[in-house]
């Protein structure tokens, strides 16, 4: 998982926070993450979610899927 410093830029940055965001949002896309067996589905889950709190994100759409609701 990135720095904590990694992810103040990302913060920082419209373009790189805009990049991270669709960069979770495809690596989180229900289609795909249903080929994943539950175990890695579910520690990934956790990454990305404590990625996007990372970079600021806790509510959306996003959020919601990575929080299971």
């Amino acid at each position: 998982m990135p720095s904590a410093n990694c992810y103040a830029s990302v913060r920082k940055h419209p373009d790189a926070l805009a990049v991270k965001l669709a960069d979770n949002a495809d690596n989180t896309d229900p289609a795909r993450t249903a080929m994943l067996d539950g175990a890695t589905r579910e520690r990934l889950r956790k990454k990305y979610r404590a990625a996007l709190e990372a970079v600021g994100v806790t509510d959306g759409e996003l959020y919601a899927r990575l929080s299971g609701e």
